[in-house]
């Protein structure tokens, strides 16, 4: 790896700064990041990420490290700042593959306003290879006339197709209660998974506990199975979001969890580095697991040293971690 990207992806402004005004390549390539941008923007480093862009950093390099581009990046890691950065400064993709990649992303965090940024062409003239649904779009946005008219002539509202997969999905998009209960009172399937996974995980995702507390008061399973992208409880400790993780417990969500990127719950919180979250995890039994291998980091402790969260690491090693 160049030095460039090792001061990038370490935080260190004034190395990259001195670095670049000795002439550094600024697309030289490292390790699993591939370039100095897309490691600053996975890590969230606002101030390095402008500092890269106003040096002429490129984000058309070929995909080496782990992501197609520096906005996947961003949105992979939930950096929303650095998102709307290059967003802001005009940062175009270059492949029908990163566009892809980005919008799936988006998808897959639940990131509404970028999502809806990438489909109105900010980053350039493409096209989800889906076909749009002109119901979805209007419950994604949360047009109630439109939806409500559109819906008149609806005749299946479990249909799987559009871009979000099915209305329901949609409406858990716009983030407003009032959709959600529109597609629900007109026969909505709360079992059926959509573009962000169950409905469940689809409201947790987004931080919205009005359809979350909706959804789980109509009989949906806290603990339905989803191996691509991981239970709801999941979902909420990865948003640090210890009011719907509550809310999912009390429910009877399992704490050891299933499948997704981190496996389960605790290992989410931790790389997240939401303490309160791993202690409220803790107290209802998840350390019982934390030796099964499971998830991108095979274990909390291995995602909190990854993310280099030392409070987080302690908290892990106190409760009975073990370093293997």
């Amino acid at each position: 790896s160049s030095g460039l990207y090792l001061a990038a992806r370490g935080g260190h402004i004034m190395v990259v700064q001195k670095l670049l005004d000795l002439g550094a390549n600024i697309d030289a390539p490292g390790f699993q990041y591939e370039n100095a941008l897309r490691a600053a923007c996975f890590w969230g480093l606002t101030e390095i990420v402008q500092l890269l862009i106003h040096h002429g950093a490129s984000s058309s390099v070929p995909r080496r490290g782990e992501y197609y581009s520096p906005l996947q990046a961003a949105l992979a890691s939930d950096n929303n700042a650095v998102a709307e950065l290059l967003l802001d400064a005009g940062v175009k993709l270059t492949t029908q593959q990163q566009f892809d990649d980005a919008i799936q992303t988006a998808a897959f965090k639940g990131n509404i306003p970028n999502f809806q940024r990438l489909m109105a062409g900010d980053v350039g003239d493409f096209a989800p290879e889906i076909r749009p649904d002109p119901l979805q779009i209007a419950l994604a946005g949360g047009k109630m006339r439109r939806a409500k008219l559109l819906l008149q002539s609806c005749t299946d509202i479990n249909e799987e197709k559009g871009f979000f997969s099915n209305a329901l999905a949609a409406a858990i998009a716009s983030e407003k209660l009032s959709i959600v209960q529109l597609v629900l009172d007109a026969g909505a399937n709360i079992k059926l998974r959509g573009r962000y996974g169950f409905p469940l995980r689809a409201a947790v995702i987004i931080n919205n506990f009005e359809i979350t507390k909706c959804l789980l008061e109509k009989g949906t399973d806290p603990n339905e199975e989803d191996h691509e992208l991981g239970d709801a409880l999941q979902a909420a400790a990865s948003r640090g979001n210890i009011e719907i993780m509550s809310l999912l417990l009390a429910y009877k969500a399992d704490v050891q969890g299933y499948g997704g990127h981190f496996g389960d719950a605790l290992q989410a919180a931790a790389f997240g580095g939401h303490g309160k979250a791993v202690d409220v995890l803790i107290h209802y039994g998840a350390n019982n697991f934390w030796e099964q291998s499971r998830g991108r980091y095979h274990s909390a402790l291995g995602a909190a040293l990854y993310a280099g969260h030392q409070s987080i690491v302690q908290m892990l090693l106190e409760a009975g971690a073990k370093l293997n």
